[in-house]
């Protein structure tokens, strides 16, 4: 029985001490991340390289297709033109665009624009 009790002893000996290590290893982990200068906890920061500029897609519809192809350029854009038959929109006029105009996309995305063809 006096074996018993040595064992059991020994035990909770060994369980105090391995709680007590894990409190103290807690607790240090815990003041590493503590700036004891300024009193505040640190966050780690992340440093995002930038990229190009954004850019804010005005509306070209229903300007002249050089007019547009010039304001996008003015700005960093490039231009796709194609043409399509409109009964509605001038010759050489832009009858659609895309990106839609507000859309946000980085300097040197390219816009396309639709020209008309016509009838007239």
């Amino acid at each position: 029985m006096c074996g018993t009790l040595a064992r059991i002893r020994q035990v909770l000996v060994g369980a105090l001490v391995l709680s007590l290590l894990a409190m103290a290893g807690g607790g240090y982990a815990l003041w590493r991340t503590f700036d004891v200068e300024s009193n505040h906890a640190t966050t780690p920061t992340t440093t995002v390289p930038a990229g190009p500029p954004l850019v804010t897609v005005p509306s070209e519809l229903n300007k002249n297709g050089l007019t547009a192809v010039a304001e996008l350029a003015n700005l960093k854009l490039a231009t796709k033109v194609t043409t399509a038959p409109s009964v509605s929109t001038r010759r050489n006029f832009v009858l659609n665009q895309d990106p839609l105009p507000g859309t946000v996309i980085p300097e040197g995305s390219t816009v396309a624009l639709t020209l008309s063809s016509g009838p007239f």
